[in-house]
């Protein structure tokens, strides 16, 4: 097994850091090569967990996947360190980092990043970061904006039987999300306008209602460039009352 969770760190090594570090460990020994990646880039463990990730919806309409329509690279950073261009998938039916490289013979490999390590990512050009839900479940959220006053998103997609083919057919939904302010960390859900203004003190509400007629910003519908705006002119309100 350790055997096997070096080869996949080496393997991905080779993806992560390219033809330079391919160069340098031809010829090496297996234990020569770990003691070799463990001084220039640290622990194999700092990087991944060992774990392949295995799809089991192949027969299944969709996939678990968050969807990125532009640029599908990604940046992560783990316990402190950025590792550009990454080949990132985010799994929001289970709450997974998957990590796709090429091996030495060519071959497709899906690997999972460690949770606990990894502090953010971004996939396309949309942050995330990790938060508590509702239920005190951490998982990695749209950041929308960050401030003393924070909004973001949780996404997940439903897996359920689909009746056009069947009990025996399955399909994966279109992603939805459940949207989050944290004010004084106290998370105060939101699905709408009237839910939305809740979150916040009643002496503001009229000026955040001010705002949303002005720019005719409905919260069910509101762009991600919208809401980074309106949630700005929130945080000014709150920085000048202070």
């Amino acid at each position: 097994m350790i055997r096997s969770m070096k080869g996949i760190f080496i393997c991905s090594l080779l993806y992560l850091f390219g033809p330079v570090a391919s160069q340098e460990i031809s010829g090496l020994s297996g234990e020569e090569i770990s003691s070799y990646t463990e001084n220039r880039y640290g622990p194999f463990t700092a990087l991944i967990n060992g774990e392949e990730y295995y799809y089991p919806y192949r027969q299944a309409l969709g996939d678990p996947f968050f969807p990125v329509h532009d640029n599908n690279k990604a940046s992560v950073r783990i316990n402190g360190k950025v590792y550009e261009n990454q080949q990132i998938k985010y799994d929001i039916y289970n709450n997974l980092v998957v990590l796709d490289f090429n091996d030495m013979n060519g071959a497709s490999k899906s690997i999972i990043l460690r949770s606990e390590w990894l502090d953010y990512f971004v996939l396309g050009n949309i942050l995330f970061k990790k938060f508590r839900d509702e239920h005190g479940s951490e998982r990695f959220g749209q950041v929308i904006y960050e401030g003393d006053i924070t909004c973001f998103y949780l996404w997940t997609k439903r897996y359920q039987p689909n009746t056009r083919f069947g009990e025996s057919h399955y399909s994966f939904s279109d992603p939805f999300r459940h949207s989050f302010i944290l004010l004084n960390g106290e998370l105060r859900p939101y699905n709408g306008r009237h839910s939305f203004l809740k979150c916040f003190p009643v002496k503001d509400r009229l000026y955040i209602k001010t705002y949303l007629k002005k720019n005719r910003i409905r919260i069910r519908r509101a762009s991600d460039a919208d809401m980074s705006l309106l949630m700005e002119f929130i945080n000014q309100i709150q920085g000048n009352e202070k």
